[in-house]
């Protein structure tokens, strides 16, 4: 999965913010699951453990400490922003090929979350809670090792991991919550797969090297 051009983001963010603008503040922030700074009234967006302001006014995505965040994420942090709404987590777990578009993405989705994933802890599954803890990862009682990762607020991974044996080599999946195509469209809910996945391997690396 290439990233498109930087005009084709430029565009997408425009039109993020027109969106957005039509939107009661207030109402994103409750159904976000997401809160206030109250010095800078921008809405405090967390994804995967770190934390982005949204200034509504400026219509701008920052870093904490105030630097713009560059177009590939603040689209994705935009979009969270647009589609979020006030529907409660189903708790029912589905596979990304379950969503609109997922089966002809697939193969994109395969080779950039679901390799890298079995690569980095197909042989140690047990690794897989540690590097998901800083994430704020939780155990799930699923396959062989499984961990909850709230990429958003409202928008919860499963990472499934089994144990290879004599028959069958190591295999991992991952799954997302039934309603997370009604908040991103599918394209952004494989980006979240990959930066997940990504995130989780370099804590693997920070393990082994403690």
């Amino acid at each position: 999965m290439k990233r498109p051009p930087q005009n084709t983001y430029e565009e997408a963010r425009k039109l993020a913010w027109q969106r957005l603008s039509q939107r009661d503040p207030s109402k994103i922030v409750s159904d976000g699951l997401l809160s206030l700074d109250e010095g800078s009234g921008r809405i405090i967006v967390p994804f995967l453990a770190d934390r982005y302001l949204a200034d509504l006014q400026s219509q701008r995505v920052l870093f904490e400490h105030g630097a713009e965040v560059y177009p590939f994420l603040t689209v994705l942090i935009l979009h969270y922003l647009v589609g979020v709404n006030e529907a409660p987590l189903s708790g029912e777990w589905i596979s990304f090929r379950e969503f609109e578009g997922g089966n002809p993405y697939f193969g994109s989705f395969n080779d950039r979350t679901l390799i890298p994933l079995k690569k980095a802890f197909g042989n140690q599954p047990d690794v897989l809670p540690g590097a998901a803890q800083p994430l704020g990862g939780e155990r799930l009682d699923f396959g062989d090792v499984g961990v909850r990762i709230p990429v958003f607020p409202k928008l919860p991974l499963a990472v499934v991991l089994w144990r290879g044996d004599e028959e069958f080599p190591p295999d991992a999946n991952v799954l997302y919550d039934k309603t997370a195509n009604s908040i991103l469209r599918t394209e952004d809910l494989a980006i979240c797969g990959a930066l997940t996945v990504s995130k989780l391997r370099k804590n693997a690396e920070k393990l082994k090297k403690v």
